[in-house]
């Protein structure tokens, strides 16, 4: 409960999708972790399963055309980041995402 976690939004697109996609792995690489290590135990109950929202991945792919600024950009990278992230953790960490 006295846990913090320090971070930083990136300032360049390519940054902000890197950073999303790293935190999107590493939660998949979590949820893979503290799956099998408590499958018996009342955590298990409350751990989300990462998943690829399909719908949203292909608003983001048919949005991209159609942004307009970067505030808008950024939250777009940060977004296909998050996705694509998910999948590749998916992958690695042999989690279905779906």
């Amino acid at each position: 409960p006295e846990a913090v976690v320090h971070y930083r939004f990136r300032n360049t697109f390519p940054k902000i999708y890197n950073q999303a996609r790293g935190y999107a792995k590493t939660n998949v690489q979590l949820y893979r972790h503290y799956r099998d290590v408590h499958r018996d135990e009342e955590i298990f109950d409350r751990l989300k399963k990462p998943k690829v929202d399909i719908k949203k991945f292909v608003y983001l792919f048919l949005r991209y055309p159609l942004i307009q600024d970067d505030k808008e950009r950024g939250a777009w990278m940060w977004n296909w980041g998050w996705q694509m992230g998910t999948i590749q953790g998916a992958w690695r960490y042999r989690v279905m995402p779906f």
